[in-house]
């Protein structure tokens, strides 16, 4: 039963970073579900694992995956400039 739950939790995720990639705004959107998942308990690097999963499971759908690289950066302060602080 709790395996099920958390491949649902996973599945719902998968859709937010979907919709946020196919958003006008997807950074914006992408730090909203990076920061709701950052107030429920996880870690960053548990954060950045999720999106990591995701990252691998699109392929080379090269404007989703840039976009997503570069917001995975920002979420590890790598992105100079555009750091995003998941605790604000």
């Amino acid at each position: 039963m709790e395996k099920s739950r958390k491949r649902e939790g996973m599945y719902n995720i998968e859709i937010d970073i979907k919709n946020a990639l196919d958003s006008e705004k997807p950074i914006e959107k992408l730090t909203i579900i990076a920061k709701k998942m950052y107030k429920k308990g996880l870690n960053s690097k548990q954060i950045y694992d999720i999106f990591l999963r995701y990252d691998i499971s699109i392929g080379d759908n090269s404007d989703k995956k840039d976009i997503l690289e570069d917001f995975m950066d920002m979420i590890t302060n790598w992105y100079i400039g555009r750091d995003i602080n998941l605790s604000e």
